[in-house]
């Protein structure tokens, strides 16, 4: 646990306003998009209605999945990163996974490319991806 914490805390700190507003600016690349169209077809397909991101970033996924008609919780350990989601009239709140309270029973997607799953945006074997990624590759199937 002592490591969970000293990673949540160097993740805040590595995501603060300077990095959140450059991560803003970036353009999304062609495989995320890809990838994010398939995985609102998966929810499509299993009738999902809501959406809880875990990682959510600057929010850009998570606007997506609400113009696509998804209700959206999005989460992020970075405050500055949850004020960009806010300003884009994004429910999003400051939270770490451990504090979500997520029931023990939730529905696991296959995780495609990574967009859009919670945290675990970056390529397989990318020395950005967190280790922690394979634990949190979920959605919600309770409403939000």
């Amino acid at each position: 646990m002592e490591e969970y914490y000293r990673v949540v805390a160097d993740l805040r700190q590595a995501y603060g306003p300077t990095a959140a507003a450059a991560r803003d600016g970036q353009e999304k690349e062609a495989f995320k998009v890809d990838a994010r169209r398939h995985f609102r077809e998966l929810l499509r397909d299993r009738g999902a209605t809501s959406l809880l991101e875990v990682g959510a970033g600057t929010g850009h996924d998570s606007l997506y999945f609400q113009g696509e008609g998804l209700r959206v919780l999005c989460t992020d350990l970075s405050p500055a990163m949850v004020e960009l989601c806010q300003a884009k009239d994004l429910d999003a709140r400051v939270a770490d996974f451990l504090g979500l309270g997520v029931p023990t029973s939730v529905t696991v997607l296959p995780d495609g490319h990574g967009a859009a799953l919670p945290g675990c945006r970056h390529r397989r074997g990318s020395p950005k991806q967190p280790r922690r990624c394979g634990q949190f590759r979920r959605v919600s199937p309770w409403p939000i």
